[in-house]
């Protein structure tokens, strides 16, 4: 599992299971999605197959507001670089600051989040 689809599982998990009202912000370094023509990870269709709209209409980039119907909180995508990989708000005010490191499937015990 790549960087980048670590750090939108977890954002997703926390939106979906309603662990926060909030946007959840989530950054993500360009390199890990493409360099140059090489297509490393494909955002816009790993977020389309889990039901994410982009709610901005600047079409031609990843980064932007996502939803997913039936859902307050959004997913602020962004590419900036220090930011953390994923920061949520939790319902007790608190901030999750997550950096997210990729995952090879095979070594992994299964847990919700995977």
């Amino acid at each position: 599992m790549t960087e980048p689809e670590v750090s939108l599982r977890l954002a997703m998990y926390y939106i979906k299971k309603h662990l926060t009202e909030q946007d959840v912000k989530v950054s993500i370094d360009g390199a890990h999605i493409k360099i140059g023509k090489v297509l490393h990870f494909n955002i816009e269709r790993f977020l389309r197959e889990n039901n994410f709209v982009k709610m901005d209409e600047d079409f031609g980039r990843w980064q932007g507001r996502y939803c997913i119907k039936g859902q307050r909180a959004e997913i602020i995508l962004e590419s900036i670089p220090g930011y953390g990989d994923v920061q949520i708000l939790l319902q007790n005010g608190k901030t999750l600051f997550v950096e997210s490191k990729k995952v090879n499937r095979e070594k992994v015990v299964r847990s919700p989040l995977l």
